[in-house]
């Protein structure tokens, strides 16, 4: 089970993986390409374009086709995006390259979540649901309210750092004045 829920959460790791990579390479996309610095932080910023396109058509897909092979599908992206980023042959092309590989960042950080949460056992869904709106919901159930939650992570905190000054939070007016 856990292998299952850590080859699908390979994904988001991609996409960390994939930001500390390009930001490596942001000098030597200029200088080997000879473009401003404008050209190549859109270049550089084009996976996020298809990372958007990519979560946002990812759910659709997974409907049509099932979690399994639209998972597939983004791993022959992410593939073929790698390849072509290797030898692009002008800027445009590696910036297509990353549009690509950002589609597939896309698909897999939402269809990931989403696959572990279906096959986990369920007695285990809980810790292998990896979405931060799972665990706020879970914490939310077993505490009764979002005061409660609030409550329950600041002692939790407090436990975990005790040389930690955590007074209570100041409200919205206290941090950035009237609303």
């Amino acid at each position: 089970m856990v292998f299952i829920a850590g080859a699908a959460a390979v994904g988001g790791f991609l996409f960390g993986y994939d930001s500390s990579n390009i930001n490596g390479a942001v000098i030597g996309i200029r200088q080997h390409f000879e473009v401003g610095e404008g050209i190549t932080g859109l270049t550089v910023s084009s996976a996020l374009i298809g990372s958007s396109a990519g979560a946002w058509f990812g759910g659709l897909l997974s409907d049509r086709i099932g979690r399994i092979r639209t998972m597939q599908l983004a791993a022959v992206l992410f593939l073929v995006s790698a390849i072509g980023a290797m030898f692009p042959f002008a800027i445009w092309d590696l910036a297509l390259w990353r549009v690509v590989g950002g589609i597939a960042i896309g698909v897999a950080s939402v269809i990931g979540p989403a696959y572990i949460a279906e096959v986990a056992p369920p007695a285990y869904r809980g810790p292998f649901h990896a979405s931060p709106e799972g665990h706020h919901d879970s914490v939310k159930r077993r505490e009764g309210s979002h005061q409660g939650t609030r409550q329950s992570l600041g002692s939790r905190l407090k436990e975990t750092f005790p040389r930690l000054n955590l007074a209570k939070s100041p409200s919205p007016e206290q941090t950035v004045g009237p609303i």
